[in-house]
Parts: C-alpha cells; structure tokens; sequence
C-alpha cells in the first residue's frame, strides 16, 4: 500500500493537540496523545480499525510494506483496519503525537 500522507499545510506553526483532538473525535475517532523518546520504536503494529497517526511535534520514520517515509510536525497518516506499519522516533527530540481509532457504530 502507498503511503499517503497529508502534508502540514501551516509551515513553522506547531499542530495544536486540543483543536486536533476536538476535529478527530468529530469525525468519529477516539484519539490518544502520545509522548515517546527518541530512539523508540514500534514494529509490526496494526488495529482493528481505521486509523489515524497525527504527528505534533518530532519526527519519525513509518513504514508500510516496502513504503518508507518520515513524517514531520502536523503531518497525518489514515491507515485502513487491519494495517501492519512500524514506526521509529528520529532525531534527538520526543515525538508528541495522536493515535485515533475510528469508533464502531452502534
């Protein structure tokens, strides 16, 4: 699967945690902030649901398949249910991001 990523379209302006969150759960998403160290990775992750990886500071490199890319403050990546991606934090900075869940309908 190609990596698609929607590019931070406000350059030098950080992602703001309580607007994303607030747009997140609009769309149906139960988001989690996240602080990791650099260094940290996570291999062979997947959920059972669609997806949503929004970074607010830091950057790291994602990997999907043989697709590998970094993605820097305010970038946002939709997986679909079920996809197997690994990420690692890059640089000398904790990465500070989102991880939203679609809900399940009721």
């Amino acid at each position: 699967m190609p990596l698609s990523i929607r590019r931070w379209e406000k350059p030098g302006e950080p992602a703001q945690k309580v607007a994303l969150e607030k747009e997140l759960k609009a769309q149906g998403y139960q988001p989690e902030f996240w602080v990791d160290k650099p260094g940290t990775a996570y291999t062979h992750r997947k959920y059972p649901s669609e997806t949503v990886l929004w970074i607010l500071r830091g950057e790291a490199k994602i990997t999907l398949g043989a697709d590998t890319d970094t993605l820097r403050d305010g970038d946002r990546i939709t997986l679909p249910p079920n996809t197997h991606y690994s990420l690692q934090v890059l640089g000398d900075k904790s990465l500070l991001w989102l991880i939203a869940l679609k809900k399940k309908k009721k």
